[in-house]
């Protein structure tokens, strides 16, 4: 891989996307545990930068995301959590975060991946000069769809242009990865 750090979004690509104002689940996502796991193993510094703009409209979810950020902490190997509530140089697609996330851990923007699932992470990475990665094809997860046959093997820029499955994410309000062409339920295969 070469990257010395990797930062990751947090809402629909280490834990299940939500709306910003509903509570946090405490769950990750399929292949997040074993990629986290092999890249500690290599020594890569990890971090968390993501835009939480719920907990200024909703100040009962602070206490929630706290609690998520002590789960994700005692699951994986990341320490290092930035977030950002309101518009500035810090909230995505600003590339304020990341930049943190660099000085703390001693390493350049050429050695930095950050991994997204929206084009407000795709900007930030742009604007902070390193390198970007699309959330299903960082963590590799073989997606299926029983009910048309497609496949996320056979059409990647389907996931990784498009954002398809992240939109019927979103469309439907919930962690289930829907089909780019049907709208169905994907599978991940092994």
């Amino acid at each position: 891989m070469g990257h010395k750090l990797v930062i990751f979004d947090l809402d629909g690509t280490l834990t299940p996307l939500r709306e910003s104002t509903a509570p946090f689940e405490h769950r990750l996502l399929l292949g997040v545990q074993a990629k986290i796991a092999d890249l500690h193993r290599q020594g890569v510094h990890m971090g968390i930068a993501t835009n939480q703009g719920g907990l200024r409209k909703v100040p009962a979810l602070i206490q929630d995301f706290s609690a998520l950020v002590h789960w994700l902490q005692a699951e994986l190997p990341i320490h290092e959590v930035r977030f950002a509530t309101t518009p500035g140089p810090r909230k995505k697609p600003e590339p304020g975060m990341l930049f943190e996330l660099m000085i703390h851990f001693g390493v350049e923007a050429h050695e930095t991946l950050y991994v997204g699932d929206y084009k407000t992470d795709w900007q930030a990475a742009q604007n902070a000069g390193c390198d970007f990665a699309w959330n299903l094809d960082f963590f590799d997860p073989a997606y299926s769809c029983p009910a048309c046959d497609w496949s996320g093997e056979h059409a990647p820029m389907a996931v990784s242009c498009g954002g398809y499955v992240a939109a019927f994410n979103r469309k439907y309000k919930i962690g289930q990865s829907y089909c780019p062409m049907c709208g169905e339920p994907l599978e991940q295969g092994e």
